[in-house]
């Protein structure tokens, strides 16, 4: 028997949005690092 397919969806749903959220994250704290220069316009 398989889990249904709402868990499924939701658990894939979770994972992709944590995948997004620590690219995310490593994007914006490398820019942070490289300084606001190209933010400041």
């Amino acid at each position: 028997m398989r889990p249904p397919l709402g868990l499924m969806a939701a658990a894939r749903c979770a994972r992709l949005m944590s995948i997004v959220a620590t690219r995310f994250a490593r994007l914006r704290r490398a820019r942070d690092r490289h300084g606001r220069a190209c933010d400041r316009r």
